[in-house]
């Protein structure tokens, strides 16, 4: 695998090559598909293995070279999505500045937070009963259902979501968080902060549908807290797929930057959603 560094040598020369789509119901003449710049002995790659520093895979092999691909008939593939070039990542720059770059996103995040917030009472104020009471009676049979759905596939598509998972020491040396019992339970670093996550994605979704209804739970509020603070101890790891952009299984690259951009808006707006909540008279 190359290195943050260190790109892989292009294949010099393109090679096309006939893949015969058959099927029982296909009759006459078989659909053909032009593939360009990959090689016989050439194989997709795996997620690489999350180590201390950025690891980038050959992107010709994965998504082409993010141009658009002639077919002989003159038609033209869907144009994919190209992984950012690894030097213009935060993960490329000195441990400082990786460190002062960590300091700007967790401020530009707090303040999105309070803006979207203040947009939030805004909203509150203006608008009619009737259009704003689903923010309290809907949205969070919405939202507790996308978390509980969330958890559930920390555990059944595994490898996706311990990708999420920022190594110890990245950033310069400033994530150290731990993961005790890790060991003892047989777990990686990566599956123990992607489990404990992921079942309290389900407990915090199904506690805030809970509170909705009043079941067991009086109100959405404790369950909002608890999922403010969840939402934030996961934010590391949406930080982690800016500054790194890795590999993930299942999942294209983002466009680089502003594709993470909208991530990170997703991020304090539902911060901000959780803390109303947890807030509310």
């Amino acid at each position: 695998l190359p290195s943050h560094n260190q790109r892989p040598e292009m294949v010099g020369h393109k090679s096309h090559f006939w893949c015969i789509i058959a099927g029982g119901t296909l009759v006459g003449k078989s659909s053909s598909l032009s593939v360009s710049n990959l090689s016989s002995h050439r194989h997709l790659p795996k997620a690489h293995p999350r180590t201390t520093s950025p690891v980038f895979h050959d992107q010709t092999q994965l998504w082409g070279n993010g141009n658009e691909n002639e077919n002989d008939d003159g038609g033209n593939t869907l144009q994919m999505p190209v992984r950012s070039e690894p030097v213009v990542l935060l993960s490329s720059a000195d441990e400082n500045t990786q460190k002062l770059g960590i300091a700007a996103i967790v401020g530009g995040l707090t303040a999105g937070t309070f803006v979207s917030g203040q947009i939030l009472n805004y909203l509150e104020v203006v608008l009619p009963t009737s259009l704003y009471d689903p923010f309290y009676t809907v949205l969070p049979v919405i939202l507790g259902t996308l978390l509980s759905a969330a958890g559930v596939a920390h555990f059944v598509i595994e490898d996706t979501f311990t990708s999420f998972v920022p190594p110890r020491g990245t950033w310069g040396g400033l994530w150290q968080v731990p993961a005790p019992g890790a060991e003892q339970l047989g777990l990686t670093y990566e599956q123990y902060h992607s489990y404990w996550t992921g079942i309290a994605e389900i407990g915090g979704g199904i506690l805030l549908i809970m509170g909705r209804f009043g079941f067991i739970v009086p109100s959405i509020q404790i369950p909002a807290a608890l999922l403010f603070l969840l939402v934030a101890a996961v934010t590391p790891a949406n930080t982690y797929m800016f500054t790194h952009d890795p590999d993930v299984p299942r999942i294209p690259p983002l466009p680089y930057p502003w594709g993470h951009a909208a991530r990170g808006t997703l991020q304090f707006v539902l911060l901000a959603v959780f803390w109303k909540w947890a807030n509310m008279p």
